[in-house]
Protein backbone atom coordinates (compact mmCIF):
# COMPACT_ATOMS: atom_id res chain seq x y z
CA UNK A 1 0.00 0.00 0.00
CA UNK A 2 2.85 2.39 0.80
CA UNK A 3 3.93 2.28 -2.85
CA UNK A 4 0.61 3.73 -3.95
CA UNK A 5 -0.33 6.33 -1.32
CA UNK A 6 1.39 9.66 -0.76
CA UNK A 7 2.56 11.10 2.55
CA UNK A 8 -0.31 13.61 2.57
CA UNK A 9 -3.54 14.22 0.64
CA UNK A 10 -3.05 15.84 -2.77
CA UNK A 11 -4.01 19.36 -3.70
CA UNK A 12 -6.49 19.75 -6.55
CA UNK A 13 -3.67 20.48 -9.01
CA UNK A 14 -1.67 17.46 -7.82
CA UNK A 15 -4.73 15.22 -8.05
CA UNK A 16 -5.45 16.37 -11.59
CA UNK A 17 -1.84 15.77 -12.66
CA UNK A 18 -1.80 12.31 -11.07
CA UNK A 19 -5.04 11.25 -12.77
CA UNK A 20 -3.88 12.53 -16.15
CA UNK A 21 -0.55 10.73 -15.69
CA UNK A 22 -2.33 7.43 -15.06
CA UNK A 23 -4.49 7.86 -18.15
CA UNK A 24 -1.56 9.00 -20.33
CA UNK A 25 0.83 6.25 -19.18
CA UNK A 26 -1.70 3.40 -19.27
CA UNK A 27 -4.23 4.14 -22.05
CA UNK A 28 -4.83 0.40 -22.41
CA UNK A 29 -5.88 0.07 -18.76
CA UNK A 30 -7.80 3.24 -17.90
CA UNK A 31 -9.43 6.38 -19.27
CA UNK A 32 -10.12 9.80 -17.79
CA UNK A 33 -13.00 12.09 -18.64
CA UNK A 34 -14.75 15.17 -17.29
CA UNK A 35 -18.24 14.36 -16.05
CA UNK A 36 -19.28 17.87 -15.04
CA UNK A 37 -18.19 21.14 -13.51
CA UNK A 38 -18.53 22.69 -10.09
CA UNK A 39 -20.38 25.88 -9.23
CA UNK A 40 -17.09 27.77 -9.71
CA UNK A 41 -16.31 25.97 -12.98
CA UNK A 42 -13.79 23.41 -11.77
CA UNK A 43 -13.82 20.06 -13.59
CA UNK A 44 -15.08 16.88 -11.98
CA UNK A 45 -12.97 14.00 -13.32
CA UNK A 46 -13.80 10.31 -13.39
CA UNK A 47 -11.12 7.67 -14.01
CA UNK A 48 -12.49 4.37 -15.32
CA UNK A 49 -10.44 1.19 -15.00
CA UNK A 50 -12.19 -1.50 -17.08
CA UNK A 51 -12.19 -5.05 -15.82
CA UNK A 52 -14.89 -7.47 -14.74
CA UNK A 53 -18.67 -7.24 -15.03
CA UNK A 54 -19.33 -5.67 -11.61
CA UNK A 55 -19.47 -1.83 -11.77
CA UNK A 56 -18.20 -0.07 -8.63
CA UNK A 57 -18.34 3.71 -8.16
CA UNK A 58 -15.90 5.37 -5.75
CA UNK A 59 -16.76 8.87 -4.55
CA UNK A 60 -13.75 10.59 -3.01
CA UNK A 61 -13.99 13.75 -0.90
CA UNK A 62 -17.77 13.78 -0.52
CA UNK A 63 -17.17 16.47 2.11
CA UNK A 64 -14.68 19.25 1.51
CA UNK A 65 -12.95 18.91 4.89
CA UNK A 66 -12.43 15.12 4.58
CA UNK A 67 -9.30 14.70 2.41
CA UNK A 68 -8.54 11.12 3.45
CA UNK A 69 -11.12 9.91 0.93
CA UNK A 70 -9.42 11.85 -1.86
CA UNK A 71 -6.02 10.36 -1.00
CA UNK A 72 -7.53 6.88 -0.72
CA UNK A 73 -9.38 7.17 -4.05
CA UNK A 74 -6.14 8.16 -5.80
CA UNK A 75 -4.30 5.25 -4.17
CA UNK A 76 -7.07 2.86 -5.21
CA UNK A 77 -6.86 4.17 -8.79
CA UNK A 78 -3.13 3.42 -8.86
CA UNK A 79 -3.67 -0.06 -7.40
CA UNK A 80 -6.47 -0.90 -9.85
CA UNK A 81 -4.31 0.15 -12.80
CA UNK A 82 -1.25 -1.73 -11.56
CA UNK A 83 -2.82 -4.96 -10.29
CA UNK A 84 -4.84 -7.17 -12.68
CA UNK A 85 -6.39 -9.11 -9.79
CA UNK A 86 -8.06 -5.96 -8.46
CA UNK A 87 -9.93 -5.46 -11.73
CA UNK A 88 -10.57 -9.12 -12.52
CA UNK A 89 -14.21 -9.03 -11.36
CA UNK A 90 -14.74 -5.27 -11.04
CA UNK A 91 -14.80 -2.29 -13.36
CA UNK A 92 -13.80 0.72 -11.27
CA UNK A 93 -15.20 4.23 -11.76
CA UNK A 94 -13.38 6.69 -9.51
CA UNK A 95 -14.48 10.27 -8.91
CA UNK A 96 -11.61 11.26 -6.64
CA UNK A 97 -12.98 14.68 -5.69
CA UNK A 98 -16.70 15.34 -5.47
CA UNK A 99 -16.50 18.93 -4.12
CA UNK A 100 -13.51 20.71 -5.71
CA UNK A 101 -14.69 24.18 -4.70
CA UNK A 102 -14.81 23.19 -1.05
CA UNK A 103 -11.45 21.44 -1.25
CA UNK A 104 -9.93 24.61 -2.76
CA UNK A 105 -10.82 26.39 0.50
CA UNK A 106 -9.20 23.66 2.61
CA UNK A 107 -6.15 22.41 0.76
CA UNK A 108 -3.91 25.03 2.40
CA UNK A 109 -4.23 22.88 5.54
CA UNK A 110 -2.25 20.00 4.00
CA UNK A 111 -0.54 21.45 0.91
CA UNK A 112 2.84 22.00 2.62
CA UNK A 113 2.91 18.93 4.86
CA UNK A 114 0.89 16.61 7.03
CA UNK A 115 1.76 17.84 10.51
CA UNK A 116 -1.68 19.31 10.96
CA UNK A 117 -2.80 19.70 14.56
CA UNK A 118 -6.38 19.35 15.74
CA UNK A 119 -6.39 23.04 16.71
CA UNK A 120 -4.90 24.13 13.38
CA UNK A 121 -7.42 22.06 11.45
CA UNK A 122 -10.49 23.39 13.21
CA UNK A 123 -9.14 26.93 13.12
CA UNK A 124 -8.78 26.97 9.32
CA UNK A 125 -11.26 24.38 8.07
CA UNK A 126 -14.17 25.13 5.73
CA UNK A 127 -17.29 22.95 5.95
CA UNK A 128 -20.10 24.06 3.61
CA UNK A 129 -23.60 24.56 4.97
CA UNK A 130 -25.65 21.42 4.50
CA UNK A 131 -27.57 22.77 1.50
CA UNK A 132 -24.23 23.43 -0.23
CA UNK A 133 -22.81 19.92 0.25
CA UNK A 134 -22.98 17.88 -2.98
CA UNK A 135 -23.05 14.60 -1.03
CA UNK A 136 -26.36 15.53 0.60
CA UNK A 137 -27.94 17.05 -2.51
CA UNK A 138 -29.61 14.06 -4.16
CA UNK A 139 -33.36 14.43 -4.77
CA UNK A 140 -36.05 13.24 -2.35
CA UNK A 141 -39.81 13.84 -2.23
CA UNK A 142 -38.99 16.82 0.01
CA UNK A 143 -35.89 18.18 -1.73
CA UNK A 144 -35.17 19.20 -5.32
CA UNK A 145 -31.61 18.64 -6.56
CA UNK A 146 -29.81 22.00 -7.01
CA UNK A 147 -26.05 21.56 -7.19
CA UNK A 148 -24.17 20.82 -10.44
CA UNK A 149 -21.72 18.54 -8.62
CA UNK A 150 -24.61 16.39 -7.39
CA UNK A 151 -26.17 16.42 -10.86
CA UNK A 152 -22.93 15.14 -12.40
CA UNK A 153 -22.61 12.25 -9.96
CA UNK A 154 -26.30 11.38 -10.25
CA UNK A 155 -25.91 11.11 -14.03
CA UNK A 156 -23.11 8.58 -13.55
CA UNK A 157 -25.17 6.50 -11.13
CA UNK A 158 -28.05 6.54 -13.63
CA UNK A 159 -25.78 5.49 -16.48
CA UNK A 160 -23.56 2.96 -14.70
CA UNK A 161 -26.07 1.43 -12.26
CA UNK A 162 -23.22 0.56 -9.88
CA UNK A 163 -23.58 -2.61 -7.85
CA UNK A 164 -21.66 -0.75 -5.13
CA UNK A 165 -21.01 2.92 -4.38
CA UNK A 166 -18.27 3.71 -1.86
CA UNK A 167 -18.51 7.28 -0.57
CA UNK A 168 -15.17 7.77 1.17
CA UNK A 169 -15.60 9.88 4.30
CA UNK A 170 -13.30 10.50 7.21
CA UNK A 171 -13.98 11.31 10.83
CA UNK A 172 -11.67 13.38 13.02
CA UNK A 173 -10.34 10.79 15.47
CA UNK A 174 -11.03 7.49 17.28
CA UNK A 175 -11.52 4.42 15.05
CA UNK A 176 -13.18 3.31 11.84
CA UNK A 177 -16.89 2.71 11.38
CA UNK A 178 -19.20 2.16 8.43
CA UNK A 179 -22.67 3.35 7.45
CA UNK A 180 -24.50 1.32 4.81
CA UNK A 181 -27.76 1.05 2.94
CA UNK A 182 -30.24 -1.78 3.10
CA UNK A 183 -29.42 -5.36 3.95
CA UNK A 184 -25.75 -6.14 4.53
CA UNK A 185 -23.96 -9.14 3.03
CA UNK A 186 -23.30 -11.98 5.54
CA UNK A 187 -20.09 -11.52 7.50
CA UNK A 188 -19.73 -7.83 6.63
CA UNK A 189 -18.93 -6.53 10.16
CA UNK A 190 -16.20 -9.14 10.60
CA UNK A 191 -14.71 -8.39 7.17
CA UNK A 192 -14.65 -4.62 7.71
CA UNK A 193 -13.16 -5.02 11.19
CA UNK A 194 -10.43 -7.22 9.68
CA UNK A 195 -9.66 -4.63 6.99
CA UNK A 196 -9.46 -1.84 9.58
CA UNK A 197 -7.22 -3.97 11.79
CA UNK A 198 -4.80 -4.56 8.91
CA UNK A 199 -4.21 -0.80 8.85
CA UNK A 200 -3.87 -0.57 12.63
CA UNK A 201 -7.29 1.02 13.12
CA UNK A 202 -9.68 0.06 15.91
CA UNK A 203 -13.40 -0.16 15.20
CA UNK A 204 -15.57 2.43 16.92
CA UNK A 205 -18.43 0.61 18.60
CA UNK A 206 -20.82 3.56 18.97
CA UNK A 207 -19.83 6.72 17.06
CA UNK A 208 -21.72 9.92 17.71
CA UNK A 209 -23.18 9.91 14.17
CA UNK A 210 -24.79 6.49 14.68
CA UNK A 211 -26.53 6.66 18.05
CA UNK A 212 -29.85 4.76 17.86
CA UNK A 213 -29.18 3.49 14.31
CA UNK A 214 -29.72 -0.23 13.69
CA UNK A 215 -26.48 -2.22 13.64
CA UNK A 216 -25.91 -5.72 12.23
CA UNK A 217 -22.56 -5.95 14.00
CA UNK A 218 -19.69 -4.09 15.60
CA UNK A 219 -18.90 -0.82 13.79
CA UNK A 220 -21.51 -1.21 11.01
CA UNK A 221 -24.73 0.83 11.00
CA UNK A 222 -27.70 1.10 8.65
CA UNK A 223 -28.17 4.58 7.21
CA UNK A 224 -31.74 5.83 7.67
CA UNK A 225 -33.69 7.26 4.77
CA UNK A 226 -33.78 11.09 4.65
CA UNK A 227 -36.64 12.52 6.65
CA UNK A 228 -38.94 15.41 5.82
CA UNK A 229 -37.75 18.78 7.14
CA UNK A 230 -39.24 19.98 10.41
CA UNK A 231 -42.05 22.52 9.95
CA UNK A 232 -41.04 26.12 10.52
CA UNK A 233 -41.49 27.14 14.12
CA UNK A 234 -41.21 23.65 15.63
CA UNK A 235 -38.90 22.85 18.50
CA UNK A 236 -35.19 22.56 17.77
CA UNK A 237 -34.13 19.07 16.69
CA UNK A 238 -31.03 17.20 15.58
CA UNK A 239 -29.20 18.06 12.35
CA UNK A 240 -30.75 16.57 9.24
CA UNK A 241 -29.37 16.53 5.67
CA UNK A 242 -30.83 18.66 2.91
CA UNK A 243 -31.54 15.74 0.58
CA UNK A 244 -30.43 12.16 0.02
CA UNK A 245 -26.84 10.94 -0.27
CA UNK A 246 -25.04 9.20 -3.11
CA UNK A 247 -25.53 5.81 -1.45
CA UNK A 248 -29.26 6.42 -0.96
CA UNK A 249 -29.53 7.18 -4.66
CA UNK A 250 -27.47 4.12 -5.56
CA UNK A 251 -29.88 1.99 -3.55
CA UNK A 252 -32.79 3.45 -5.53
CA UNK A 253 -31.03 2.31 -8.71
CA UNK A 254 -30.66 -1.24 -7.45
CA UNK A 255 -27.17 -1.06 -5.91
CA UNK A 256 -25.71 -1.05 -2.42
CA UNK A 257 -23.74 1.73 -0.76
CA UNK A 258 -21.35 2.30 2.10
CA UNK A 259 -19.80 5.29 3.89
CA UNK A 260 -16.40 4.18 5.26
CA UNK A 261 -15.54 6.62 8.05
CA UNK A 262 -11.85 6.46 8.93
CA UNK A 263 -10.05 8.81 11.34
CA UNK A 264 -7.81 11.65 10.28
CA UNK A 265 -5.86 11.34 13.54
CA UNK A 266 -4.92 8.08 15.23
CA UNK A 267 -5.88 8.02 18.89
CA UNK A 268 -5.10 5.63 21.71
CA UNK A 269 -7.97 3.86 23.40
CA UNK A 270 -8.87 5.41 26.76
CA UNK A 271 -10.70 3.30 29.30
CA UNK A 272 -12.33 5.35 32.05
CA UNK A 273 -14.83 4.53 34.76
CA UNK A 274 -18.28 5.80 33.81
CA UNK A 275 -18.34 8.66 36.40
CA UNK A 276 -14.99 9.99 35.17
CA UNK A 277 -16.13 9.85 31.55
CA UNK A 278 -19.35 11.71 32.40
CA UNK A 279 -17.36 14.40 34.22
CA UNK A 280 -15.12 14.94 31.17
CA UNK A 281 -18.13 15.14 28.83
CA UNK A 282 -19.91 17.58 31.13
CA UNK A 283 -16.80 19.77 31.21
CA UNK A 284 -16.58 19.68 27.40
CA UNK A 285 -20.26 20.64 27.13
CA UNK A 286 -19.76 23.60 29.46
CA UNK A 287 -16.74 24.73 27.43
CA UNK A 288 -18.66 24.46 24.16
CA UNK A 289 -21.56 26.39 25.69
CA UNK A 290 -19.21 29.24 26.63
CA UNK A 291 -17.47 29.25 23.25
CA UNK A 292 -20.66 29.59 21.23
CA UNK A 293 -21.12 33.09 22.59
CA UNK A 294 -17.68 34.16 21.34
CA UNK A 295 -18.69 33.71 17.68
CA UNK A 296 -19.52 37.14 16.25
CA UNK A 297 -23.11 37.50 15.13
CA UNK A 298 -21.96 38.58 11.65
CA UNK A 299 -20.01 35.33 11.30
CA UNK A 300 -23.04 33.28 12.25
CA UNK A 301 -25.05 35.04 9.53
CA UNK A 302 -22.32 34.89 6.88
CA UNK A 303 -23.15 33.36 3.52
CA UNK A 304 -21.44 30.10 2.44
CA UNK A 305 -18.22 30.66 0.54
CA UNK A 306 -17.55 29.33 -2.93
CA UNK A 307 -13.91 29.36 -4.00
CA UNK A 308 -13.30 31.06 -7.32
CA UNK A 309 -11.18 29.44 -9.98
CA UNK A 310 -9.49 32.72 -10.63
Amino acid sequence: MADYIDVRPPTLAELDRALHALADEHPDRCSLRTIGRSRAGRPLRMLTVPGGPVPVLVHGTPHANEPIGMASALALARIAVACPAVRERVTWHLVACGDPDGVALNEHLWSTGWDLSVVGYHGGMHRPAVGHQPEWGFPTPHYAMRLPETRALKAQIDALRPALTISMHNSDSAGAFYMTTGTQPPGLPELLAHLAGRQGLPVTQMPMDCIELPSPGNGVFVMPQPSAPAPTGTAEREWTPAGASSIHYTERRGGWGVFPEVPMWATDRLDLPAPAAVEILDDAARTADRLQYTVPEATARSRPRCASTG
